[in-house]
Formats: C-alpha cells, structure tokens, sequence
C-alpha cells in the first residue's frame, strides 16, 4: 500500500545530455510512504503530480513558467475551481522508489535522476487518459492547453458559412484502422516470479478493417504494472547500495487519490463494482483502469468512426505481453475482459465520418472574427474552431464538419473533417 504525505516545494531541474531532460526534483511536493502486508519493511519515496511535471518540463524548454493550463491536471491549489479528473496522477522514478536521492552530493553517491522528454509526457498522456495538445490563449497569456481530446470536437455549430459552396469529398483512409495497438512499452518484461501476473502491458487487436493497413497506436514510455513498482522497490539503497537496476532511471505512474492531507494508492474499491477476477492478489492490485482494454474504450469515440458501418461486427483480441486474463467492472460501465473480443457497437457513436470535405469561400472579415471568436456552451466559454461549421452545398442540403485547414488568400480554400450525423443514424 501507499501513503503520501504532503513535503515542501518543487525547488530545482536540470538538463542533461542531448535530445533528453533529466529531472531532479529536490524536495518535491509530495512523499509516498510504501508499505505491505508481508515482511517487508515499509519504505519512502518522492512523486510529483501530473500539472507540476510538465509545467516544471514546459520551463525547462521554454524559459516560460506558469504557462500550463489544463483543468483536467490542474488542483485547486493551482487556482482552478475544483481538482481535475487526472490531477492525481503521481510520477516516481525507479531511483525515488528504492530511497535514493541527489543528497547528500558525494563521491559516494550513486543517484540517477530519470530522463523523459515532453514528447514522452505528452505521448503518455494521449495513450492513457486520450488527451489533446494545443496552444490557445487564456486571459492575455498564450498557453500549452491539455484537455480531453473530445473537446477539441464540440457538437455545436458555432460558425455558419453564409453562401452556398460546392463541396468536394473524399475518403480519409490514414483515420481507418485495421488494428489497434495500445498500452505500456515497459514494465511488464519483469523476470521475477509473479512477473507473468502483470496486466497493464500492451495488447494488439484486429478490425474488421481489411482495405487499408493503418494502425491505430497508442502506447506509454512509462510504467504502470504494479509487479515492476514492487520488483524495485525491494531494492533499497540499504540493502543494495550498489546494485544498477534496469529500471532506475524509468519513470512510474500512480493513480492516487486524497486522504485528508494525505494521498494514497486508489484500489479496487475505488473505482471498480466488485472486486477484479484473473488477478493472483486483488486486494493489492492497483492502476486496475489502466489495462489495454479499459484504455482501449477510453479511445472509443476515436476508433468507432472506422467502424460505423461494422457495428455488427466484432474487434478481435489479438495477442498481449503479459496477464490477459484480467476482467474487470468500472462502477456504472460494461465489464471488460482483456482476452476477450469487442462488439464494435460497445463502442458507442463517433464524433466524425472519416471524410474530408473540401470547399471554397472567401473569408470575410464577419467570418475571420467568428472563426476567432468563443461561443458560450452549457456555460462553458469554448473556441470556435473547436466546434461545428456549418454550410449548404451545391444541391442546398446542409452539411457540417470539423475545421481542419484553410488557405484564406483569393477565394479561401477550406478543408473540413464531416461531422457523424446522428440523427440520420438513428433513422
């Protein structure tokens, strides 16, 4: 089990070695006490939570502080109104877990710190939690936005092209997937016993796409499998002052949640309706919705378009690195069993049509400031460009899509991703 304490501030960084920035946190906001039920002593490390790890990344390559805004990561205490959905998210390296530290600087010691880039964090978060980048401005400030993916794709029309347009369509084969690859690169090749347990690895699954070869892939540098955080932290300086572990430098991930001032691990009581089957011990399992097919739904909305026209079909579980056997039950959701096939309608409706609608129209100054302009939507303030755009084609029937591009001089040449119409859907 895990019990984190609240410690001082995040103080310092340093960058080191081409094409890579090592981190040393030095008494970094958060202190993890790990324990267990057996005989093992109960140990200490550092973490630092998922906003002050790339904003900390975002200065070190920018020179810019403070220029992170995301109230999916972000805390109260970061000034947004309420702590985000992933703001628990605590990151270790495998030097922190077995209590190694930058002090006292000697000779004699022998601290690592981890190496990640922001390409790293990024992909990590895209493949885990399906989030989105961009730059946007909030208040006067341009900033790094890191939000849900899905909000980058708002079902309302916020601009409406006045004239009627003659529109040209074609197939976007790159968003058509004949397979899926998606989970953890690391952490599951452990050669220790139990090491076959582990079940947040990466899992390869079949479409019944079979025109095109693309694969949909999302896959984290970072450690999620709970049998590598443990292997390692076994490992303390006390006892193994001079061992080098492969996976010292390596970064873990935890999914924590609050007690009091404190944190601690999130089990399987937190998020789950019953408790998981397949696992040898579940009432020490931890990470439980970061497996590849709960990751794979978090993905839904990104694969169904693909699949629209196969809902009666089936994706087809492949191969996987490690335990495929687990199954669990989020609380109000489907059950989830690892080895097992998805019906392509589990994966509920798609936000697009895999086609690329192209268009002239010449680019007002009225437009130019509704395309940059905010709309308010359930009373959230939202960029225009992230919502529907609206037009009539050449036979006077209205279609709508995502903006994807625009080439404004002479007439203005607009490209568009075509939004899923749900109602002809439904009928």
């Amino acid at each position: 089990a895990f019990l984190l304490n609240r410690s001082s501030d995040l103080l310092g960084s340093s960058l080191w070695g081409e094409g890579f920035f090592v981190h040393e946190y030095v008494n970094p906001q958060i202190e993890i006490s790990i324990h267990e039920d057996s005989s093992f002593e109960k140990t200490a490390t550092k973490v630092v939570l998922a906003h002050d790890y790339i904003d900390r990344l975002l200065h070190i390559v920018t020179g810019r502080k403070n220029i992170l805004h995301s109230p999916y990561l972000g805390l109260k205490e970061h000034g947004y109104e309420e702590d985000g959905k992933g703001a628990l998210r605590g990151y270790a390296c495998g030097h922190w877990l077995r209590g190694f530290d930058k002090y006292p600087i000697s000779e004699d010691n022998k601290y690592k710190p981890f190496k990640t880039t922001l390409k790293d964090i990024f992909d990590d978060l895209m493949a885990t939690e399906n989030l989105g980048i961009g730059i946007e401005k909030v208040g006067y400030t341009e900033k790094v936005v890191i939000k849900p993916k899905e909000d980058f794709y708002v079902n309302y029309v916020t601009v409406r092209l006045p004239n009627q347009v003659k529109v040209k369509s074609k197939i976007s084969e790159k968003k058509y997937y004949s397979s899926i690859l998606i989970g953890a690169a690391k952490g599951w090749e452990n050669e220790e016993a139990m090491g076959l347990d582990e079940y947040n690895t990466q899992s390869n699954f079949v479409t019944p796409i079979t025109r095109v070869k693309n694969q949909y892939k999302r896959i984290t540098k970072y450690i999620y499998g709970p049998y590598a955080g443990e292997f390692i932290r076994r490992k303390q300086l006390s006892k193994y002052p001079n061992l080098d572990h492969k996976n010292d430098q390596e970064v873990f991930v935890f999914a924590l949640k609050r007690e009091g001032r404190n944190y601690s691990l999130r089990y399987w009581q937190d998020d789950l309706e019953n408790e998981p089957k397949g696992v040898y011990s579940p009432e020490t399992s931890y990470n439980l919705l970061y497996s590849p097919s709960n990751l794979l739904f978090k993905h839904s909305k990104f694969i169904a378009p693909s699949l629209v026209n196969n809902r009666d079909s089936v994706i087809r579980f492949g191969s996987s690195k490690g335990n495929s056997n687990l199954r669990t039950k989020q609380k109000g959701k489907r059950t989830v069993i690892e080895n097992n096939d998805i019906p392509c309608s589990e994966l509920g409706f798609p936000l697009y049509v895999p086609k690329e609608l192209e268009l002239e129209h010449e680019l007002s100054q009225e437009l130019k400031e509704k395309l940059n302009g905010t709309t308010i939507i359930n009373g959230k303030e939202v960029k225009n460009i992230y919502g529907l755009f609206e037009f009539v084609n050449q036979k006077g029937d209205i279609e709508r899509g995502f903006f994807l591009s625009l080439k404004p001089k002479g007439k203005g040449k607009w490209k568009f991703l075509k939004a899923f119409n749900y109602d002809v859907f439904r009928n």
